[in-house]
């Protein structure tokens, strides 16, 4: 799932973007896996370009799980494409 959310943040910022210059963060919190992909690319308006059709399918896999996810950016960037999903821990 987290994979899934970290290639699909890399190709957006490779596609549209326009910047070389890419971050991953992953963040344990908890019972919960936070992923983000950052960018400081030009940026959008989230609320006037829907989602295409792999941030669809991460939402509705995310949803699956019981997880989160958003799409943070705006005119002038940057963008970050983030997840948290809950995870099990082994003992």
């Amino acid at each position: 799932m987290v994979f899934r959310a970290v290639e699909e943040g890399l190709g957006n910022a490779m596609k549209h973007s326009g910047t070389r210059q890419v971050r991953v963060q992953l963040e344990l919190h908890g019972t919960k896996l936070y992923a983000a992909v950052s960018d400081e690319g030009p940026g959008f308006d989230p609320q006037a370009a829907p989602p295409g059709l792999g941030l669809r399918l991460l939402g509705a896999r995310v949803g699956a799980v019981g997880g989160e996810w958003g799409v943070v950016s705006g005119p002038g960037g940057p963008t970050r494409l983030w997840v948290e999903v809950p995870i099990e821990r082994g003992g």
